[in-house]
């Protein structure tokens, strides 16, 4: 074997580049963390709630670029959650099972599209596409024993763990015993949260008082694939309108922050929410 890839976590890439290191073979790969997704205190929460909803759910949660932690500012955490629980209970549907999932629309389709219609203007008789329409489908994770994980997981972190009714939520009891719902886990460890990736529909949630602060916790993973900077769309600089002084470039900011990439007001490679034109991608 010449050339070995690899796609996982960082501690089995260690553990291969080692063993592949004494012959020189070539060695590539994809390691994955806790994503962090950082609101800046003068972010438009309103237009972040779209791209935050799909690094939670899209596959149901498992992506290499899914959103693990979010970080907002102090004094916007109780505006924050009010709309991110608004706004992930009205646009994701619970499926008990993978077949309600895939039969569930177009949930079939390989290929995500951007929104075309907000939920309120469809009928009764309409079909949501999922990645479409701004309407995500969660269904079951790919085994039990991952789903196990994850609820272990959440229990781990501490905090108050919020979990999302969805829009058919009536299946109880009958979910696939695979089935773990969306759930934000709000104030749960910072330090544990930082070093396990979920890979799941899970979240949590963070308050930070300054902007380094708030760098230092994003950084804080022991690596991670992906992170997500929502700053003011209007401007090159971010400013605390809470109070604080200090004033931080953008590009200072997504510099500055260690993974993989660093994107900028999006989630994803041109397939996610919102025009293309309002999109701005950085590579690390």
């Amino acid at each position: 074997v010449t050339c070995v890839q690899f796609t996982g976590r960082s501690a089995t890439a260690s553990k291969i580049a080692c063993s592949v290191a004494p012959r020189l073979a070539s060695f590539q790969a994809e390691c994955g963390g806790s994503n962090a997704a950082l609101l800046l205190p003068d972010a438009d929460i309103d237009a972040a709630l779209p791209h935050l909803t799909m690094g939670l759910c899209l596959i149901n949660g498992q992506w290499c670029m899914g959103i693990s932690r979010i970080l907002v500012h102090e004094a916007v955490k109780e505006l924050f959650l009010q709309k991110l629980l608004a706004h992930l209970n009205f646009n994701v549907t619970l499926c008990a099972s993978h077949s309600e999932q895939s039969n569930f629309g177009e949930s079939n389709s390989t290929s995500p599209h951007k929104q075309t219609r907000p939920r309120e203007e469809f009928g009764e008789n309409d079909i949501i596409h999922p990645e479409r329409d701004g309407h995500y489908l969660v269904g079951p994770v790919a085994f039990e024993q991952h789903a196990a994980t994850i609820r272990s997981l959440i229990e781990q972190f501490g905090g108050t763990p919020i979990p999302i009714g969805g829009c058919n939520s009536d299946a109880g009891e009958q979910r696939s015993p695979c089935f773990v719902a969306p759930t934000i886990v709000v104030d749960g460890d910072p330090n544990l949260t930082a070093k396990q990736e979920v890979f799941g529909p899970v979240a949590t949630l963070h308050t930070y008082s300054t902007i380094p602060e708030a760098v230092s916790m994003v950084n804080a993973a022991d690596g991670q694939l992906c992170s997500y900077l929502f700053a003011n769309p209007n401007g090159s600089v971010a400013s605390d309108p809470f109070g604080g002084g200090d004033q931080y470039s953008i590009d200072q900011i997504r510099f500055s922050l260690h993974s993989g990439m660093v994107m900028v007001n999006c989630v994803g490679f041109g397939f996610g929410p919102g025009d293309e034109d309002e999109k701005e991608h950085h590579h690390a």
